[in-house]
């Protein structure tokens, strides 16, 4: 592995950085009836859809797609599930 001098005789290894992984998408119901897909940190989502199904469907399409491990789905009564990708 290549090094590089630091200071005076001193020599830092170069190491590549661990990716870190994307975080989890969340299945959202909205006020008026439809799921959103939204990644989290993100104030946009993804998409909208009109029945959960759909939404779980493309949250974890999207997620084999970015390498996201992780799918969280929210139902209408503020419970959390997780979901397999």
């Amino acid at each position: 592995m290549p090094t590089r001098p630091l200071r005076g005789n001193v020599a830092v290894m170069n190491s590549p950085r661990p990716e870190r992984p994307s975080p989890p998408l969340h299945v959202l119901p909205d006020r008026v009836g439809g799921w959103r897909v939204v990644r989290e940190g993100e104030d946009q989502p993804l998409s909208e859809h009109n029945s959960e199904t759909d939404a779980e469907g493309a949250a974890v399409s999207e997620a084999r797609a970015t390498d996201t491990p992780e799918v969280v789905v929210h139902d209408r009564y503020d419970r959390v599930h997780p979901k397999e990708c």
